[in-house]
């Protein structure tokens, strides 16, 4: 006798999510700092050749402290000028460079009131910012939600180098599974074990065939670009760290919105004030 939940299962587990690679457009790039006019255009200058995996076209704007009064003003700027890209570093504005935990006012608002990803460079002066801008050599996309994250993708496709490195990470929550199995272990009907292994298969299965997706389409379009993958469970915020410092990455993409909360994400936001000597490109 036939099966149909059994028949359903196999059904859905052989249909797979196909990644969609469209790389957006970047025409125009808004350098925000708080510099001086002359100290501006060379911190832009600085930021050029670290996108250059950018159209030769694109347009580059640098805003100085002249050009930004207030947050309101920082924010009528980048509506005037309607970028594709906006480069900034954290504590913009801030008299005092180097507190921790923050990003900043200036920063805060510009990630949570614009839908225009903003790239967060370290701050000028810190020893790090000339070694961490050379390139884009190597790029990680970071998430815990792989599958049909295009969006994530297509940006990390967009400013990783033709001949260069980019890994996907999708770290799948071990704190929220173990709640889950928790709950599991309480219902006489469900087999613990089995959940456990099928279910944590079954999540990273999904996230590895959709990298190995990319990885597929990647070979016709950029034949030369390498792709690596990094896929398992773990806490999210811990790991994520050591993956980033391990992996020697140039620039680390990331969400930083939730559908549900004008705040950026909490785990998101632990990142970005974690990796400050990172490049970090906020969405």
């Amino acid at each position: 006798m036939l099966d149909f939940d059994v028949i359903e299962s196999q059904f859905r587990a052989s249909v797979k999510v196909r990644p969609k690679l469209q790389p957006p457009q970047v025409k125009k790039v808004c350098v925000i700092t708080d510099l001086d006019a002359a100290a501006a255009q060379a911190f832009g200058a600085k930021v050029r050749p670290f996108l250059k995996a950018l159209d030769e076209d694109t347009e580059h704007i640098c805003l100085g402290a002249d050009d930004v009064q207030g947050v309101r003003g920082m924010l009528g700027a980048v509506e005037a000028h309607k970028p594709d890209l906006i480069v900034t570093y954290r504590h913009l504005f801030d008299p005092e460079k180097d507190l921790p935990f923050s990003l900043g006012t200036y920063c805060d608002m510009l990630t949570q009131t614009t839908v225009t990803p903003v790239l967060l460079l370290p701050t000028p002066g810190r020893p790090e910012l000339d070694a961490a801008i050379k390139n884009t050599d190597r790029v990680m996309v970071l998430t815990d939600h792989l599958v049909g994250d295009g969006r994530l993708v297509n940006w990390g496709l967009r400013l990783v180098q033709d001949t260069g490195q980019i890994t996907l990470v999708h770290i799948e929550d071990d704190a929220i599974f173990d709640r889950y199995l928790d709950a599991i272990s309480k219902i006489p009907d469900l087999d613990t074990e089995v959940a456990k292994t099928q279910i944590a298969r079954r999540l990273l299965h999904e996230a590895e065939d959709y990298a190995e997706g990319v990885k597929e389409a990647l070979q016709e379009t950029r034949p030369q670009l390498k792709v690596e993958m990094n896929i398992r469970l773990g806490h999210r915020v811990k790991d994520v760290l050591a993956v980033a410092d391990n992996d020697g990455c140039d620039l680390v993409v990331l969400n930083t919105k939730d559908e549900d909360q004008l705040a950026m994400a909490g785990k998101a936001y632990s990142l970005a004030v974690e990796l400050i000597d990172k490049p970090l490109l906020l969405l």
